[in-house]
């Protein structure tokens, strides 16, 4: 058996002591097949994020996702890290969801502000899961560029590939196949 570094093995010690996922969360998925969101690791590091990104990301999932099981905030959080790492969006999270017309929920919670601390507390563990545990996560949420609510679908969501749902939030890849 190899040895992992022990820095890996801390953020991997984190990523799972996170990922409290219950059976009883999956009854709203229709069509992803991620029972977990981490697979195991490859031993990459992602970017490192500034504290002001993270709270950025943190709003966005609270504004966007409180009222969804964890692994559906952390597909959110996917979103935004997945298109700050590719070469069509901002690199800096903060940019990413302040994007004209992108994740309303980010200026919802902050113009209202935090009202539920618990669903700060899990947005804010989502938002280090998906940071931190970036390289660590699936391909299914690796590859998440887009969500919408599922009565929300436009035509423009015609045009991408269903990658599946959480709940009531469809997610989609950059492009159809």
């Amino acid at each position: 058996m190899t040895k992992l570094k022990s820095g890996v093995m801390v953020v991997l010690a984190m990523l799972v002591a996170s990922c409290s996922i219950s059976v009883s969360d999956f009854m709203g998925m229709t069509k992803f097949v991620m029972s977990r969101p981490l697979v195991l690791p490859k031993l990459a590091s992602g970017p490192a994020w500034s504290e002001e990104e993270i709270e950025c990301l943190t709003l966005t999932i609270y504004g966007e996702a409180r009222n969804q099981p964890f692994h559906g905030q952390v597909a959110v959080g996917a979103v935004v890290v997945s298109r700050s790492l590719s070469p069509n969006w901002p690199k800096n999270l903060c940019d990413v969801v302040r994007e004209k017309g992108q994740f309303a929920g980010y200026w919802a919670a902050l113009e209202g502000g935090v009202k539920e601390k618990g669903a700060w507390d899990s947005a804010k563990r989502a938002a280090d899961f998906a940071t931190s545990g970036y390289p660590y996560l699936s391909e299914q949420y690796r590859k998440v560029f887009f969500f919408t609510r599922r009565k929300e679908v436009s035509p423009f969501h015609n045009k991408m590939e269903l990658v599946g749902y959480i709940m009531d939030h469809a997610f989609y890849s950059e492009n159809k196949k």
